[in-house]
């Protein structure tokens, strides 16, 4: 099954890795059949019309799939670039990528509802009852906040202490305040990286020292990284599997995964902490591999094949492909960490 993996020509990037190494790489105790694709490692030159042209090529060559790509621009031109060729699924690695439309496009993370629905689940685990958030105003804001709403199925589970700002707004001081004297058991900061580190800061500076969720994307805000746990409180993120796999107890279903993909990525899992780059290029081929192991014999039935796994858990999380959604990552597929010294540490 021939499958187009785009890479930009100007960097070496772990998608070119574990592209270049899938076909010759062995599989170390994981049931995946690497010889069921055909990957073709198509280079660009970095642009997002190259993006696109290298796209068409790729289809007029017989591509039945194609995973890209490293930036959202490129995203956005390779997925109208296969607007034309409407059984040819594309396969986005990272997240923030959305640009097709549902039953053409799969990414491997989780929407942002998945994502605030995963730190309820684990706060209220914890014992959390009474929830704060600290978002930008706008329409981000209103659908996390819409999204956190109908998590509380728990009668006892509600918000308690929302601010919200404008888009950039330094310093979050008063916001900050706002919420910290509203007592939170815990405060999701809903932003940007930037964004998120900047709530952080301003809830210490209140002398809030609760737990703070935060998106993962803190872990790569230079200079914004919160410096540890104990006195200053914690930050808790929830990461791939891939991200703590040296953590991860032999029952856990993505270990495998983890240390089979740490072999195809030249022992390589991500390019920054929590990112997990190299195990999500990894993934959209396992789970490529995984539709095509059902006999697709065309673009059009390895489409339906994809869609049709069950809930599959590989390297970076748990993914359920549906036609509905473009997005494939769930809750249950994340770990909890926390940030400690600014480390990234199981939780």
């Amino acid at each position: 099954m021939p499958v187009a993996v785009l890479v930009p020509d100007d960097a070496a990037t772990l998608l070119g890795t574990v592209a270049t190494a899938w076909p010759d790489t062995p599989a170390v105790g994981v049931d995946v059949r690497r010889d069921a694709l055909d990957v073709r490692t198509v280079r660009y030159a970095g642009a997002p019309t190259t993006a696109a042209q290298a796209a068409r090529t790729a289809v007029a060559d017989g591509a039945w799939a194609v995973v890209c790509c490293e930036t959202d621009a490129a995203t956005a031109a390779v997925a109208g670039a296969l607007a034309d060729a409407p059984d040819v699924l594309l396969v986005s690695p990272y997240g923030g990528a959305v640009r097709a439309a549902a039953g053409r496009q799969v990414v491997l993370d989780l929407a942002p509802a998945e994502a605030l629905r995963g730190f309820v689940r684990d706060a209220y685990g914890g014992g959390a009852r009474a929830i704060g958030v600290m978002t930008p105003a706008g329409v981000p804001g209103d659908v996390a906040l819409q999204a956190l709403e109908g998590t509380f199925a728990a009668g006892d589970l509600a918000l308690r202490g929302v601010a919200r700002y404008p888009a950039g707004a330094r310093p979050l001081t008063p916001e900050a305040l706002w919420v910290a004297t509203r007592l939170p058991d815990v405060v999701i900061a809903w932003d940007d990286a930037a964004g998120a580190a900047a709530a952080w800061r301003a809830l210490r500076a209140r002398g809030w020292n609760g737990p703070v969720y935060a998106p993962a994307a803190v872990l790569r805000t230079p200079g914004g990284l919160p410096r540890g746990g104990g006195p200053e409180g914690e930050v808790r993120l929830a990461v791939p599997p891939a991200a703590v796999w040296t953590a991860l107890p032999p029952s856990d279903p993505a270990r495998a995964w983890a240390i089979d993909a740490r072999t195809v990525a030249g022992g390589r899992l991500g390019s920054a902490p929590g990112r997990a780059d190299g195990a999500r290029a990894y993934d959209a081929l396992a789970l490529l591999a995984h539709a095509a192991a059902t006999g697709a014999e065309t673009s059009a039935a390895l489409r339906a094949a994809v869609f049709a796994l069950p809930a599959t858990d590989l390297a970076a999380g748990r993914y359920a492909p549906s036609p509905r959604t473009p997005w494939a990552g769930t809750a249950e597929g994340t770990r909890p960490a926390r940030l400690v010294a600014g480390r990234l540490q199981p939780r």
